[in-house]
Protein backbone atom coordinates (compact mmCIF):
# COMPACT_ATOMS: atom_id res chain seq x y z
CA UNK A 1 0.00 0.00 0.00
CA UNK A 2 1.03 3.36 -0.60
CA UNK A 3 1.33 6.22 1.67
CA UNK A 4 -1.81 8.22 2.37
CA UNK A 5 -0.05 11.60 2.66
CA UNK A 6 -0.64 11.69 6.21
CA UNK A 7 2.42 12.70 8.58
CA UNK A 8 4.64 10.26 9.63
CA UNK A 9 4.99 9.88 13.47
CA UNK A 10 8.12 11.70 15.82
CA UNK A 11 10.54 9.84 16.25
CA UNK A 12 10.94 10.21 20.01
CA UNK A 13 10.00 7.49 22.43
CA UNK A 14 7.68 9.36 25.10
CA UNK A 15 8.03 6.49 27.53
CA UNK A 16 11.78 8.32 28.53
CA UNK A 17 14.80 6.29 28.09
CA UNK A 18 13.29 2.96 28.18
CA UNK A 19 9.58 1.57 28.57
CA UNK A 20 9.50 1.11 32.35
CA UNK A 21 13.01 2.37 33.21
CA UNK A 22 13.06 5.85 35.58
CA UNK A 23 12.98 9.11 33.39
CA UNK A 24 12.75 11.07 36.52
CA UNK A 25 8.96 11.50 35.40
CA UNK A 26 7.29 9.13 38.59
CA UNK A 27 8.60 11.28 41.21
CA UNK A 28 6.87 14.33 39.69
CA UNK A 29 3.45 15.60 40.86
CA UNK A 30 2.09 15.41 37.83
CA UNK A 31 2.71 11.61 37.39
CA UNK A 32 -0.04 11.46 39.80
CA UNK A 33 -2.89 12.96 37.41
CA UNK A 34 -4.70 10.39 35.45
CA UNK A 35 -5.83 12.41 32.57
CA UNK A 36 -1.67 13.49 32.29
CA UNK A 37 -0.85 9.69 32.14
CA UNK A 38 -4.02 8.74 30.17
CA UNK A 39 -2.62 11.50 27.32
CA UNK A 40 1.19 9.91 27.59
CA UNK A 41 -0.15 6.51 27.25
CA UNK A 42 -2.01 7.62 24.62
CA UNK A 43 0.78 9.48 22.82
CA UNK A 44 2.86 6.27 23.31
CA UNK A 45 0.37 3.82 22.11
CA UNK A 46 -0.37 6.01 18.75
CA UNK A 47 3.76 5.81 18.12
CA UNK A 48 3.22 2.39 19.09
CA UNK A 49 0.65 1.93 16.60
CA UNK A 50 1.62 4.10 13.69
CA UNK A 51 5.07 2.14 13.77
CA UNK A 52 2.97 -1.72 13.04
CA UNK A 53 0.50 0.59 10.72
CA UNK A 54 2.93 2.19 8.12
CA UNK A 55 3.33 -1.42 5.97
CA UNK A 56 -0.25 -1.19 5.44
CA UNK A 57 -0.46 3.20 4.43
CA UNK A 58 -2.64 3.35 8.14
CA UNK A 59 -1.83 5.58 10.75
CA UNK A 60 -3.53 5.17 14.23
CA UNK A 61 -6.55 7.88 12.64
CA UNK A 62 -7.18 6.45 9.24
CA UNK A 63 -6.92 2.92 10.75
CA UNK A 64 -9.78 4.54 13.48
CA UNK A 65 -11.94 5.43 10.68
CA UNK A 66 -11.50 2.57 8.17
CA UNK A 67 -12.38 0.72 11.01
CA UNK A 68 -15.38 2.56 11.87
CA UNK A 69 -16.49 2.26 8.03
CA UNK A 70 -16.42 -1.34 8.16
CA UNK A 71 -19.27 -1.64 11.13
CA UNK A 72 -22.66 -2.77 9.85
CA UNK A 73 -23.95 0.82 10.46
CA UNK A 74 -21.52 2.88 8.26
CA UNK A 75 -21.11 6.01 10.29
CA UNK A 76 -21.54 9.55 8.60
CA UNK A 77 -18.70 11.64 8.65
CA UNK A 78 -20.09 13.90 11.24
CA UNK A 79 -20.36 10.52 13.39
CA UNK A 80 -17.54 10.14 12.72
CA UNK A 81 -15.85 13.16 13.89
CA UNK A 82 -18.20 13.22 16.96
CA UNK A 83 -16.46 10.01 17.53
CA UNK A 84 -12.83 10.10 17.15
CA UNK A 85 -13.03 13.88 18.43
CA UNK A 86 -11.68 15.07 15.00
CA UNK A 87 -12.54 18.71 13.13
CA UNK A 88 -14.90 17.38 10.72
CA UNK A 89 -12.49 18.99 8.27
CA UNK A 90 -9.54 16.42 9.37
CA UNK A 91 -12.46 13.74 8.85
CA UNK A 92 -12.95 14.44 5.47
CA UNK A 93 -9.59 14.91 4.27
CA UNK A 94 -8.92 10.88 6.32
CA UNK A 95 -11.83 9.97 4.13
CA UNK A 96 -10.80 11.42 1.04
CA UNK A 97 -7.71 9.67 1.42
CA UNK A 98 -8.44 6.36 2.39
CA UNK A 99 -11.27 6.87 -1.28
CA UNK A 100 -8.54 7.05 -3.00
CA UNK A 101 -6.62 4.66 -2.13
CA UNK A 102 -10.11 2.07 -2.64
CA UNK A 103 -10.57 1.73 0.87
CA UNK A 104 -13.99 3.10 1.75
CA UNK A 105 -16.50 4.54 -0.03
CA UNK A 106 -18.92 7.11 0.51
CA UNK A 107 -22.71 5.45 -0.01
CA UNK A 108 -25.92 7.36 0.43
CA UNK A 109 -28.38 6.26 3.33
CA UNK A 110 -30.59 3.77 3.25
CA UNK A 111 -33.24 6.22 4.25
CA UNK A 112 -32.55 9.62 3.32
CA UNK A 113 -31.09 9.99 0.23
CA UNK A 114 -29.10 13.53 1.58
CA UNK A 115 -26.74 11.48 3.94
CA UNK A 116 -23.92 9.95 2.52
CA UNK A 117 -22.32 7.38 5.21
CA UNK A 118 -18.39 6.31 5.01
CA UNK A 119 -18.30 2.31 4.13
CA UNK A 120 -15.41 -0.09 3.98
CA UNK A 121 -14.88 -1.14 0.73
CA UNK A 122 -13.89 -5.24 0.47
CA UNK A 123 -10.69 -4.22 0.00
CA UNK A 124 -11.15 -1.43 2.97
CA UNK A 125 -12.43 -4.65 5.05
CA UNK A 126 -9.40 -6.79 3.88
CA UNK A 127 -7.13 -4.26 5.21
CA UNK A 128 -8.88 -3.50 8.09
CA UNK A 129 -8.18 -7.07 9.04
CA UNK A 130 -4.95 -7.84 8.66
CA UNK A 131 -4.05 -4.19 10.01
CA UNK A 132 -6.27 -5.34 13.25
CA UNK A 133 -3.67 -7.81 14.33
CA UNK A 134 -0.59 -4.92 13.94
CA UNK A 135 -3.01 -3.12 16.30
CA UNK A 136 -2.96 -5.69 18.75
CA UNK A 137 0.64 -6.22 18.59
CA UNK A 138 0.95 -2.91 19.28
CA UNK A 139 -1.42 -2.80 22.10
CA UNK A 140 0.75 -5.51 23.69
CA UNK A 141 3.98 -3.08 23.42
CA UNK A 142 1.96 -0.30 24.98
CA UNK A 143 1.07 -2.39 27.71
CA UNK A 144 3.89 -4.47 28.25
CA UNK A 145 4.00 -3.67 31.82
CA UNK A 146 0.42 -5.36 32.29
CA UNK A 147 -0.71 -8.78 32.23
CA UNK A 148 -3.36 -10.14 30.02
CA UNK A 149 -6.41 -9.55 33.41
CA UNK A 150 -4.74 -6.10 33.81
CA UNK A 151 -5.12 -5.15 30.32
CA UNK A 152 -8.86 -6.43 30.52
CA UNK A 153 -9.37 -4.47 33.58
CA UNK A 154 -7.60 -1.10 31.89
CA UNK A 155 -9.93 -1.61 28.87
CA UNK A 156 -12.79 -2.01 30.65
CA UNK A 157 -12.38 0.61 33.19
CA UNK A 158 -11.59 3.22 30.07
CA UNK A 159 -14.77 2.04 28.58
CA UNK A 160 -16.56 2.63 31.78
CA UNK A 161 -15.06 6.26 32.00
CA UNK A 162 -16.16 6.70 28.34
CA UNK A 163 -19.33 5.34 27.97
CA UNK A 164 -20.41 5.06 31.69
CA UNK A 165 -20.43 1.31 31.54
CA UNK A 166 -17.58 -1.50 31.31
CA UNK A 167 -15.70 -1.56 27.97
CA UNK A 168 -15.01 -5.00 26.05
CA UNK A 169 -11.61 -6.57 25.92
CA UNK A 170 -9.97 -6.39 22.65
Amino acid sequence: MTDRGESKPPKADLRGPAHGSASGLESTEIARDAVFLLEKLGAVGTLDANRELRDFGLNARSFSVLSLAGEESAPTQKALAEMLTLDPSQIVALVDRLQGEGLVERVPDERDRRIRRVKATREGNEVCRNARERIFRAQRVTLSELDESEVRQLVALLGKALFGRAGSAG
